[in-house]
């Protein structure tokens, strides 16, 4: 059975200088680039490995965001998704 980890986060109104404003939106087009330079790696991996196709590799890309976006909005942190992988699966999620 899958288990969604993620769901809806609140919004919530934040007041912000200019310069906070500036620095949250650098902040944000770093994130995002990181994130398509880091995806390139998981999808040659589902395509070479596992001979996922433009829709399959399109589904978990769609997938991986949502998550992204809980953890930026404070929804789940990443240790959290780890612990679950580790219940649920027994592997620990680790830099060898």
């Amino acid at each position: 059975m899958k288990k969604q980890v993620y769901h809806k986060a609140k919004a919530k109104q934040v007041y912000m200088t200019q310069s906070q404003v500036t620095r949250a939106l650098i902040q944000k087009e770093i994130t995002e680039k990181s994130m398509i330079m880091l995806l390139g790696i998981p999808l040659i991996v589902l395509r070479d490995k596992y001979s996922f196709g433009k829709k399959r590799l399109e589904l978990f890309t769609e997938e991986v965001l949502k998550q992204v976006k809980c953890v930026e909005n404070n929804v789940v942190t990443l240790e959290e998704l780890h612990e679950v992988i580790k219940k649920e699966t027994g592997m620990e999620v680790k830099f060898k």
